[in-house]
């Protein structure tokens, strides 16, 4: 993630490892680093 100007705060990361309703996943990558596990099993 690239550095940001002195006083601004990187934007938070989210990893999603469940169906989000409506349009919850959107809002998200609006806000913050989201990374989604789109696999059956659960992540390691």
């Amino acid at each position: 993630m690239p550095r940001l100007p002195f006083g601004r705060r990187s934007p938070a990361r989210v990893y999603v490892t469940r169906a989000l309703p409506g349009d919850a996943l959107d809002r998200l990558r609006g806000e913050a680093d989201v990374k989604v596990w789109d696999q059956e099993l659960p992540p390691p």
